[in-house]
């Protein structure tokens, strides 16, 4: 499974984490973007943006930027769909009671990493 690591110089992050002053088009509290590889079939992750708002100004609670970031980082991690379960922190909003990664995230995880690179998982599954 992937690690994670603070780094001091942003230079030398995998995974940048930028703020926005405000929400830009449809994403309100935060956003992965990807940068393709079009010839290598390929997308990697350019950076996490983070807002920190919902519409109109408001600004979000820790929990939900907390779930928010765990779900973007889901995404930058190669789980690019969502589940079908609101239990799962890959589900779509809202996630009114999930504060961590579900058994279901942890297998979708697992499953993904145990692939040969360039492998896809399609479609999910309800439990």
């Amino acid at each position: 499974m992937p690690s994670f690591v603070f780094v001091e110089d942003k230079g030398d992050a995998d995974i940048p984490i930028v703020w926005a002053a405000e929400p830009d088009g449809a994403w309100y509290i935060a956003f992965c973007a990807y940068e393709g590889h079009g010839l290598m079939k390929r997308l990697d992750v350019s950076h996490i943006l983070v807002t920190a708002r919902i519409g109109a100004g408001l600004v979000a609670d820790l929990h939900d930027i907390h779930q928010v970031m765990l779900h973007e980082m889901g995404h930058a991690l190669g789980l690019a769909g969502h589940s079908p379960s609101h239990h799962d922190i890959m589900g779509a909003p809202p996630r009114p009671e999930v504060s961590g990664l579900s058994s279901r995230d942890r297998n979708t995880l697992k499953a993904l990493y145990a692939r040969p690179i360039g492998a896809r998982i399609l479609g999910a599954r309800r439990d």
